[in-house]
């Protein structure tokens, strides 16, 4: 033995039980369950990502939605279009994109930045983000799920409902700033859009 240390001098002490849940209960969190299983089991099972399973909970839904002149699957929501796009090599990353009805001047690209960090200050979704379209600012929000995986009905609502709720209330946040705005409505279908 080096430095005469004896051997129990090395030996680490297991903390119990009442030890471990002892800063937890301080933050009166010793009720969490945070190992607990679930008592129910899954309403589904995972399958693979696909376009049809979009179309089919936008139709469970009774949403309309479009498939565009590049066959973009998309639709309307609170006059907002969105996107529904199925990106990767496998088409395994599932992105909802949304773009804010109106444009603003491209000066006011810091002003939309600084309501962008607002809103993302509280919450964790959409990813915001603007650029000039035609010398006008055009504002887009994205949720992206990497589902290489699979992923199970209710899992696959679920992300469609984030990207589209979550969108529509950065919008609204942009809305509410800019009320007064000589904004322009951005064309909302066309004779290039195949409405279902």
């Amino acid at each position: 033995m080096s430095g005469g240390r004896s051997a129990s001098a090395h030996r680490r002490v297991r903390p119990q039980h009442d030890d471990l849940a002892r800063p937890l209960r301080r933050q009166g969190l010793e009720n969490m369950g945070f190992f607990t299983k679930p008592d129910a089991a899954p309403t589904s099972q995972n399958a693979p990502l696909t376009r049809e399973r979009v179309e089919a909970f936008l139709t469970s839904r009774e949403w309309r939605y479009f498939v565009d002149s590049d066959g973009d699957l998309g639709g309307n929501w609170d006059g907002k279009v969105f996107f529904f796009f199925l990106m990767g090599e496998k088409q395994e990353i599932l992105q909802v994109r949304g773009r804010w009805n109106r444009t603003l001047p491209a000066s006011a690209e810091a002003q939309v930045a600084l309501v962008a960090n607002e809103f993302n200050r509280d919450k964790i979704w959409p990813k915001v983000y603007a650029r000039v379209e035609d010398d006008q600012l055009a504002v887009y929000t994205e949720v992206a799920t990497d589902l290489e995986f699979g992923v199970a009905d209710d899992q696959l609502g679920q992300l469609i409902e984030c990207g589209l709720f979550t969108g529509l209330q950065f919008f609204d946040a942009l809305d509410a700033r800019f009320p007064d705005t000589a904004a322009q409505t951005v064309a909302e279908g066309g004779a290039d859009v195949d409405a279902r």
